[in-house]
Formats: C-alpha cells, structure tokens, sequence
C-alpha cells in the first residue's frame, strides 16, 4: 500500500508521531531505492523528507511542553504532600468567621473546569515523555558500543538508540508484560529486545579485506596503532517506618579492563594463524663460514632449509549471562529487576577480562615463566627500585631474544594494587616528598623503561584469588601481598577475537511460569584469544614497602648467606 501524507498532524500523540516517522522513512528509503526512479518520483521525496523534518520538530515541541509539565506537576506536589503544617486555629471546618480557614465547600466555575479537564492527559504525556529520551548522535568517530531496540518493542520503535542501560532494563519489563499466561504445555519463547552494535573496524574484518588472517591479526597488532546526603524522620518515635524503595547507585564501574589488540570475526568458529618461526631456532641454523682447507677437501656448505609451519586454530567460546525473577517481586518492585540486569552486566564484563587474564598468565605452553634472583636474594632490597629492576631485567632479556630495538616498546601487565604499593613504598624512601607521589610520576618511572603499564583489576585479588583471599575478597587484607606477578609482551603478542553483535534477549519460559518466575534477561557474546608469534613472560618478583635505600642500607649483589 502506497504511503499517505495526512494533511495534518493535529490529534496525534508521541506513538502515533513515531508510528507515522517510521512509515515515512520505510517509504522514503523504498522510493528512493527504486532504479525507475523519475521526476515526479523525486517531488515526493520532498513532501516526504518535509513531512518527517515536520513530525521531528513536533515531536520534540511535545517532548518540550510534556517536561514543562512533568516540572511543574512534581512543584505542585511538593506543595501538596510535602508543605507545612497547618494552622493553629482549633475551628472546624465550615464554622467560618476565622481568617485563614478554607469554605466548606467550593465548587469551581464551568470555564474552570474545561480548563483543568485535559490535566490528566498532559501527566500522562509527561510521564511518557519522562520515559521517552532523545536519540543521542552517534558518530563513527566515537568507537563506542551502540544499543539498538530490536522490532516489536512495545513504547519503543524499531532502531531506537537506547541510551542508559536503565532504558534497557525497562524495556526488558515491557517485552515480558506482553509474553502469554497459562499457557498449559511446555513452552520457550524468545524474543530478543535489544541488540548491542560493536564498532567494526573495517579494516580489521576478517575475509573483507583482501588480507590474509595472518595480514589481518599483523595489522591489529601494529604497534603504530597505539595513542601516544542524609534521611530526616518524620514524626515521632511511635510512628511506623517508611520504606525507601530506591536502590543506592553502584559504585562499580568497568575501568581497570585489560586492554588487547582486537579484530572482528564475522562468520565461522574461529581464527587460524601460523605458528611463528623463532628467532633463535633460525640463528643457530642459517649461515655456514668455510675456510680455504675446507674448499680443498670438498666439505659441504650447510643450508638452511625453510621449515613446515603448523597452524594454531583458536576456536570461539561464548560467555553469558541469565538472570532469573519472580514475576510478583517484579511486578511490586520493579527498580530491583532493572538495578540487577544493570550491574550484571558491568560484572559481566569483569568475569570476561578475569578468564582473559588467567589464560594469558597459566595457559599451557603459551606464557614463559621468568624466574628471577633478584629481590628476596638480594640484602633488604624488595622495594620499588627491585621491581623496576626486576623488570628492566625481563624486558631486557626479551629484546634481546629477538634482537628488538632498544627502545621498542613492551606492554607490562600488572594488578591495580600494584600503583598503591609502589606510593605507599615511595612515601618511606629518604628525599621523596611522601605527600606528592603522583599516578603520573610512577607510570614514567614504566614508561621510561620503554613499557606500557597496563594496571588492571580481577587478577591476583580477592575476586579470583582461591579462598577469596586479597584485595576486595571476604577478608581484608592486614598487609600488602608478599608478592606480585607481571606480564611482559610484545605488542600484538595477545589478540582478542569478537563477534560484532551481542544480542539481549527475553525469554518466554512456560516452565517456569508454573512457579512464577521468569527469565529477566539473557545475553551471550562469542570472543576468542589468539596467541600469535611471541613468548610471553611472566615475572614474579618479591615485595616489601620499606623506601630503604643504597645509601641507609649495607648492599650488596651476592646472594644473602653466601
């Protein structure tokens, strides 16, 4: 059917305004497409584009005059429920003659109450539109995650760009308000509600390029990449408590992730990189000197001959996430099914980065343990100045296993903790203002050792710790760790594989209708760690924060009890 222009948007509210936006631009985009595209083809396009410019702007005129509203009915409450006390005068109502006191009864004019008639309907608009946010602008530029509505979400048209996951969680409540009820066989519904659009960067898809995976994963991991309030009772002691419904806000947040080189896998189950050629194997192997004597009796020149390369296949592994409800809890306090499906996504992430890490520091042949003397060996020396030895000592180590640059920079992987341990280690060492050591001034002491600090949360704490014990876990700690592990690598050592879609789903389960309970959200994300070419170190170096010095302290380099 042919879309039609109305000759006036007079009447229509919000949904119907969104209803007729879609329309126009489903029939916008469908003319526009067409190869038989004429003239008069091109005039309707006009009308069209001038009808959607005239719904955007009185939409944005309702959205205005519904939050003047929605301001002005949350004044008038206030001076309804939470004005003074009343007046001291022990009249009763209609005695009259008392200044002050209201008439027993009041009946307002008929031009009045034509007036206050369309009241209901305005706080309705507003509370909508409280509900109804802005498109924010999203630009390539941004390389952030967009959340989009999927269709048939209902108070949200298709595409809308959500923009606080409280939105989501909302439109969560929406989608299972609409699932049927007693149902009498076994039934799964699921219908996805939002789906979340990584950034894709085009020239890291795999397949799309003309590169080669191995191209591909070199690419990513190039290092020129890189950037350089208090509660007041009411009443006395004999009155009933309120209850306070709203949920404090969570104090977590998803810095501290561990940050790696990623590309995007757009079909199949994985990613396949060729075993890379060590540097030292071809060392030992290529070149041969031969002398005059050996010319003259014919010795063979050895050759090195180039070598069958495996393949290392990774394979995708997929992380989730299902939160279950009640279905009366839900429908009495809502806030918390909304507060839990926002933060279960923030520890979500958190569990992704704790695996990611893990793998990288105890995977099976694929990091290298660098063990050090230096620190407990050494006479009182287990301060900061042992571990930026300890590590310039691995790092140097690793340049020279592949002949790097001197100044080639490596990445240096370490707990969040660790930032902590080195002020509070600084602040006892002699000419060091202990009220004035700064982030920045540690992170140079890394940099200028040619690293990259990466200090990051969920490994060697009390979350992944066994027993809970460390930082954050179910006892605090009464003194810093004794020791810490570090990461060392080349860039692009460590590549992260994603899928670029993750899907948000709710699902209808007549299962568990029969005990009133419901799947409030289901999530799953497909990533993959690659290994590529390079060894992986992992220092472990021992800790005490004493700010001892070489020149408080005897020092020496031989080993203590030799």
């Amino acid at each position: 059917m042919e879309f039609e222009i109305p000759a006036s948007l007079d009447g229509l509210d919000l949904d119907a305004l969104g209803q007729l936006e879609t329309q126009a631009v489903a029939a916008f985009d469908t003319l526009r497409d067409d190869p038989d595209l004429d003239a008069a083809s091109l005039a309707r396009l006009r009308e069209i584009a001038a009808l959607v410019t005239t719904v955007r702007t009185e939409q944005a005129s309702i959205q205005q005059a519904a939050e003047q509203v929605a301001s002005e009915l949350d004044d008038l409450t206030a001076t309804v429920h939470g004005g003074g006390e009343g007046g001291d005068g022990d009249g009763e109502p209609g005695d009259g003659g008392q200044p002050g006191e209201e008439p027993a009864e009041e009946t307002p004019a008929e031009g009045e109450q034509a007036q206050q008639q369309p009241a209901p309907v305005v706080a309705s608009l507003a509370r909508r539109a409280a509900r109804r946010q802005p498109k924010p602008k999203v630009t390539s530029a941004g390389r952030s995650a967009v959340i989009k509505a999927a269709a048939d979400v209902p108070n949200v048209p298709h595409g809308h760009v959500f923009s606080s996951v409280a939105e989501v969680a909302s439109a969560f409540d929406d989608k299972f308000a609409g699932f049927p009820r007693g149902v009498g066989v076994a039934t799964r519904i699921k219908q996805n509600v939002a789906r979340v659009e990584l950034p894709v960067d085009q020239a890291l898809v795999a397949g799309g390029t003309g590169l080669t995976d191995m191209e591909l994963v070199e690419v990513a991991a190039s290092e020129s990449r890189l950037s350089g309030g208090n509660l007041v009772a009411a009443g006395g002691w004999g009155a009933p408590s309120e209850t306070l419904w709203e949920l404090c806000e969570g104090l977590e947040t998803t810095e501290g992730l561990l940050d790696l080189p990623g590309i995007t896998i757009p079909r199949g189950g994985g990613i396949k990189v060729p075993a890379n050629l060590d540097f030292r194997d071809m060392y030992s192997g290529i070149g041969f000197v031969q002398t005059e004597a050996d010319s003259t009796a014919g010795v063979e020149k050895s050759s090195y001959r180039v070598p069958t390369v495996n393949w290392a296949e990774t394979r995708l592994e997929v992380d989730g996430v299902q939160i279950e409800q009640d279905i009366v809890q839900n429908a009495l306090w809502p806030e918390l099914t909304r507060d839990v499906v926002r933060r279960a996504l923030t520890a979500h992430e958190h569990k992704i980065n704790a695996r990611l890490v893990q793998r990288m520091a105890t995977a099976p042949s694929q990091s290298t343990q660098f063990a050090l003397t230096l620190g407990g060996d050494v006479d009182g020396d287990e301060t900061t100045t042992a571990l930026l030895g300890a590590l310039s000592i691995a790092a140097t180590d690793y340049r020279y296993r592949y002949r790097m640059s001197r100044r080639a920079l490596l990445e240096c992987v370490v707990p969040m903790w660790l930032l902590e341990w080195i002020r509070a280690d600084m602040a006892r060492r002699a000419g060091v203002d202990y009220l004035d050591v700064s982030d920045e001034q540690i992170v140079a002491w890394f940099t200028r050792r040619r690293l990259r600090p990466q200090f990051i949360y969920d490994w060697q704490d009390g979350y992944v710790n066994a027993g809970g014990a460390g930082f954050g876990g179910t006892t605090a700690p009464g003194q810093w760790p004794a020791t810490v592990d570090v990461l060392i690598y080349a860039p692009g050592t460590w590549v992260k594989g994603t899928k670029p879609i993750i899907d948000l789903s709710a699902v209808y389960d007549s299962t568990k209708l029969k005990d009133n309970e419901y799947i409030a959200l289901f999530t799953e994300q497909a990533t993959l760690l690659v290994k590529r070419c390079y060894v992986s170190y992992k220092v472990s170096v021992p800790l005490c924060p004493t700010g001892v010095t070489g020149s408080t302290v005897a020092f020496s380099c031989a080993a203590s009890g030799s």
